[in-house]
């Protein structure tokens, strides 16, 4: 072998032998500090329950520990198995030792991405008011798991005053994905967050395609279910935008009055399917029997998904039984299949045969269980209850 070519060989052997001679070093170190902070948050993890309680703890030593990132991360987690004083207790100790301070500084100042993204969440945790400036600030910062938490720290902190600043982030807001969590923060504040949220839909033209921050402003108003929204969502139903008068359909089942059932009637015949499914919906949840006559129509519908839709609410809305009978008797094959389906799974049926055993039954219940076993619908039930309802 030459002597240059065994030159290399030596040299690339000693590369490789001191490149794993100092993986193992660092892995082994690596170890040790991971063992030793397990230890360190144990120790933390004793003494915090002293602070919740208020036994007694030396506040010397545990303000030098507040400069620990361990102690504070053990703090941020210990909270979140806290309710009631011993809470209340913690966050106190935390406002003294200056920890919101810290995490206000990791945001703001951190050099890593992981450090700052930390540092929104245990704000979050904490829900400490001094900290809403530099979360407001976060909103808009180019790293979008930054955004996220910060909104979500806004919502944990709960300051109506920050709903309108979290409503222009969204608007503003390009990543979908992002987007959506910060009308889950949004959803979070609940009624403060109604008025605001309806002004932005109200403001709504709607002769165009609606923005996608529309929709998921609307789906928060109806998940919400605050009445004082119905307005914003009456004008969203009556959008050019598919999706915007979907979700508000949706979203008048829960925040609609009784007022909103002529609009969800008009939707229930709306050419989309998906708006007929949402407005049906929510028409069950209304209980208005000024809706069977839809009803039945849409057991009829050329979309499978809205005559089971109209079939179970149907099964909610007074007079919807016999409605839900004369198809099962009378309608065409689809509408039949509908329509049993919904007696079958709503336990129209399963009562309507009780009944029957027991010898307490009605002509609707004999009429019923007479016409699911015309059209072969009888599932699995006792011999002596058909042969009852035949009799």
């Amino acid at each position: 072998m030459e002597p240059k070519l065994l030159q290399i060989l030596v040299a690339l052997a000693v590369v490789v032998i001191t490149t794993s001679i100092v993986l193992i070093v660092y892995s082994w170190v690596r170890s040790l500090r991971a063992t030793y902070e397990d230890f360190r948050r144990a120790a933390y993890l004793a003494t915090l329950g002293d602070v919740a309680t208020r036994a007694g703890y030396p506040s010397q030593l545990v303000r030098g520990w507040a400069r620990d990132r361990v102690f504070r991360a053990a703090l941020v987690e210990f909270l979140t198995f806290l309710t009631g004083t011993e809470r209340d207790n913690l966050i106190g100790a935390a406002y003294e030792l200056e920890i919101v301070d810290h995490y206000r500084h990791d945001l703001s100042s951190g050099r890593r991405r992981r450090t700052r993204v930390a540092a929104a969440e245990a704000l979050g945790d904490l829900a400490d008011p001094v900290a809403v400036d530099d979360l407001l600030v976060g909103l808009s910062d180019r790293v979008p798991e930054i955004r996220v938490q910060c909104a979500h720290a806004l919502a944990a902190i709960g300051d109506p005053l920050t709903v309108s600043p979290l409503l222009d982030r969204l608007i503003e807001e390009r990543e979908r994905w992002v987007a959506e969590r910060l009308a889950d923060a949004l959803r979070r504040f609940d009624a403060a967050a109604v008025l605001d949220a309806s002004l932005r839909i109200e403001s709504l033209a709607l002769d165009q395609d609606a923005p996608s921050w529309s929709i998921l402003v609307t789906k928060v108003l109806g998940t919400i279910g605050d009445t004082r929204a119905e307005p914003a969502l009456l004008h969203a139903i009556s959008s050019q935008a598919r999706l915007l008068r979907q979700a508000a359909a949706a979203g008048l089942g829960r925040a609609g009055t009784p007022t909103a059932v002529p609009a969800l009637l008009g939707a229930a015949t709306d050419t989309h399917s998906g708006v007929r499914i949402a407005a049906v919906q929510s028409l069950g949840r209304h209980l208005d029997p000024a809706a069977l006559r839809t009803m039945e129509n849409l057991l009829h519908d050329s979309a499978g998904e809205v005559r089971a839709a109209a079939g179970e609410a149907l099964t909610k809305i007074p007079g919807g039984e016999e409605t839900l009978l004369e198809a099962i008797r009378l309608g065409e094959p689809s509408a039949k299949a509908a329509a049993a389906d919904a007696v079958l799974e709503s336990g129209i049926y399963r009562q309507a045969t009780v009944r029957i055993r027991a010898r307490t039954g009605t002509t609707d219940d004999r009429r019923l269980v007479d016409a699911l076993e015309a059209i072969g619908r009888i599932p699995l039930v006792p011999e002596d209850a058909t042969r009852q309802a035949a009799s």
